[in-house]
This record gives structure tokens, sequence and C-alpha cells, in this order.
């Protein structure tokens, strides 16, 4: 085993694409996704500008968006290629985690108000093979606990 970097106070969160050219890490120390080429072993891009801790992020099953905690209890889903917000959603407490459904219509996060929520991807970013079914938006209500790390 090999450490492929060391910064800050450490990752928190990690991400491939679905492609394995890319590796999305979150630290808990600033604000900022690094983004990884795999194949150097280095930082290819620092995306600047995010609000919020990335403590949890998602990529889509295509490899074109991904979703991520801002300030403010949002969550951002934004385009892979350019950085540029697609869409905003806004939680009732700090999201925990975030990941895509298996066929990329929607987001789901958990989150300290002890709620998994559910948001619909805008229908221009589906993933090609998604079809137009069940438009419903709506959160699920969990008895769960907050899990502390």
């Amino acid at each position: 085993m090999g450490c492929i970097a060391s910064f800050g106070q450490g990752s928190v969160s990690l991400v491939w694409t679905p492609d394995g050219t890319r590796l999305l890490s979150g630290d808990r120390e600033d604000t900022l996704i690094r983004e990884w080429d795999s194949s150097w072993n280095q930082v290819s891009d620092i995306w600047k500008g995010r609000t919020g801790y990335p403590w949890c992020f998602a990529v889509n099953c295509n490899g074109t968006i991904v979703a991520s905690p801002t300030t403010g209890n949002h969550v951002r889903l934004w385009q892979l290629s350019d950085r540029r917000t697609i869409a905003i959603f806004q939680h009732s407490d700090f999201p925990c985690c975030i990941t895509f459904s298996t066929d990329g219509r929607h987001i789901l996060t958990g989150g300290k108000d002890k709620k998994i929520s559910k948001w619909k991807v805008p229908e221009h970013a589906w993933p090609d093979n998604a079809s137009n079914e069940d438009q419903a938006t709506y959160q699920v209500w969990s008895h769960s606990i907050f899990i502390r790390s």
C-alpha cells in the first residue's frame, strides 16, 4: 500500500468517477474539493468557491454530475465538466451523506435531522438511459439516529 497524497487534516470523503479516471476528495480543514488524475497520482484541479465542507459527495452513474453539501443545509448539483450549478436543494439540517439513485434520476440525502430526503434531478441532466416515469419528489421519514464519527 502506498500513499498517493497528504494534505490538511485528512480526507473525509472520497469518490471515483465511474470511468475510474478521476478521484474526488474532500478535506476536514477547508471547503475545497480536490480532483485527482488517477493516471498521474497528483491533483489535477482544486475546486474553489464551493461553500461548505465537503464531508460527503457523490457522482452519478455516467460521471457527469456531482452532488455535494453547501452551507445553509443545501445540497448542490453541478456539472462535472464545467462546475456549473444545475440545481440547489434545501435540506432541513446538515446533510451527512449523499447518493444518486441507480438510474441517476434522483439524489437521496441523509442528515442530522434523522430524515432521508429524495429530490428529482432536472431532466436535462438525466443519464441517457433514464426514462421519464415516476416524477414525484418526496421525503422518507426515518427513525434512525445520527451516527457520529
